[in-house]
């Protein structure tokens, strides 16, 4: 077994310092670490049992808080911390033909905003984001075929 670093951290004085991370039992980065208001990170990592949603101190120790079944597995978005201190994000399913909007608490509570909406075959760059009106805006870029 491989141990590598994925996690690191610079000090305002330059200083570099990795923490030791095994893809083996942690599964593979999916999506960037969210920082939180709550002092923790929060990061998307996939594993051949569905992707997990971890918090990580700032020592890279993980802690698992939920896993998604293997069919909604697929997060090609940053998740982010939404106006009520809870995570959401884009999950592309059915081939991409269908997205969901989903929310996670930081105890790893797991419901949807919204858990199917058709995407008219989403080819990469999905995006969304939470506005000062609680509204949610996103976009979806489908590649033309010549």
């Amino acid at each position: 077994m491989t141990n590598f670093s994925e996690l690191f951290s610079v000090a305002l004085n330059g200083n570099v310092t990795t923490y030791p991370y095994n893809a083996a039992t942690q599964g593979a980065p999916s999506a960037h670490e969210v920082q939180s208001s709550d002092g923790y990170l929060y990061g998307f990592f996939g594993t051949t049992a569905g992707l997990k949603f971890q918090r990580l101190d700032y020592k890279g120790n993980p802690t698992l808080l939920y896993t998604f079944p293997t069919n909604q597995s697929f997060i090609d978005t940053v998740p982010f911390e939404g106006l009520d201190g809870a995570f959401y994000g884009l999950i592309l399913m059915n081939n991409t033909a269908d997205a969901g909007i989903f929310r996670l608490t930081k105890s790893g509570s797991f419901s949807w905003v919204i858990p199917s909406f058709a995407t008219g075959g989403v080819n990469y760059g999905i995006e969304l984001i939470q506005a000062s009106n609680g509204n949610f805006y996103g976009r979806m870029v489908k590649k033309s075929k010549r």
